[in-house]
């Protein structure tokens, strides 16, 4: 996908496989952070609105009760032709602090801790228990300490200082992971859900 941001506050979406018309605008707000997938995005306003869209939501990846594999919610949330979804309202939360997408998942962190997530999990990149997908945001932990998210093709990376201080280094820094092995390369063979 390509965006383009006009000097009149406008969004100018192109996407692979989009039938919309090049010359589409969405009015937008002051944008704080815009986030990609493989065929959705996330775009995250100082007002605390955040916004998903995309196309092949076949996994739940826009967090809109929208998943092909469950068959439910077809025809809903602005969702057009071939599964494709223009940008539509998720939630307005001024408390959010960041939000990312993976291949086919998204996270959204919040200022007082929650991590929310929602696509794909057959890897179990999202830290559910199990490798179902969802359709809605979960939430899966509340930590203040994570510095850093990054989501992957299969696998979410959280980078986080703890409480404990090291007497030489300050405080301890943590990375925990989610999801694929492979690109992970922990040492086991087995993908991490938890």
């Amino acid at each position: 996908m390509y965006t383009i941001l006009s000097n009149n506050k406008k969004i100018i979406l192109y996407g692979r496989s989009f039938d919309w018309d090049p010359n589409e605008k969405i009015d937008a707000f002051e944008i704080k952070q815009i986030s990609y997938g493989y065929s959705h995005g996330i775009i995250h306003t100082y007002n605390g609105e955040v916004f998903v869209f995309g196309d092949r939501c076949f996994h739940g990846q826009t967090g809109l009760g929208y998943n092909i594999l469950s068959n439910i919610g077809l025809g809903i949330f602005n969702c057009i032709s071939n599964f494709k979804c223009k940008p539509t309202l998720l939630m307005k939360d001024t408390k959010i602090r960041s939000i990312h997408c993976g291949h086919d998942h998204s996270v959204i962190y919040k200022q007082n801790g929650d991590v929310f997530v929602f696509g794909w999990n057959e890897y179990g990149q999202l830290g559910l228990e199990g490798y179902s997908c969802s359709s809605t945001p979960k939430k899966i932990m509340n930590d203040k300490d994570i510095e850093l998210i990054s989501c992957g093709l299969f696998n979410t990376i959280y980078y986080k200082h703890s409480s404990p201080v090291d007497k030489n280094n300050g405080k301890i820094k943590e990375l925990f992971f989610f999801g694929w092995n492979i690109p992970l390369g922990y040492g086991e063979d087995k993908d991490k859900n938890k």
